[in-house]
């Protein structure tokens, strides 16, 4: 699975801690029904404000 998300990194032009960025995609590798997710979700990272500044989380589309 590294070498994929190595591919990916490389194809938007990220690396290193850069990886978790805003516009980051996330694919889902485990079943999570709790949470609604199954293997090959995919949510997209954004940036919010949280309470001690800036922090990144995974938005996933919500289906019917």
């Amino acid at each position: 699975m590294d070498a994929w998300n190595d591919a990916i990194s490389r194809a938007l032009g990220v690396g290193g801690l850069q990886r978790i960025a805003p516009g980051v995609p996330v694919l889902v590798r485990t079943n999570a029904p709790h949470l609604g997710l199954v293997n090959g979700s995919i949510g997209l990272t954004v940036a919010t404000t949280g309470p001690n500044g800036p922090e990144y989380r995974v938005v996933f589309e919500v289906g019917d």
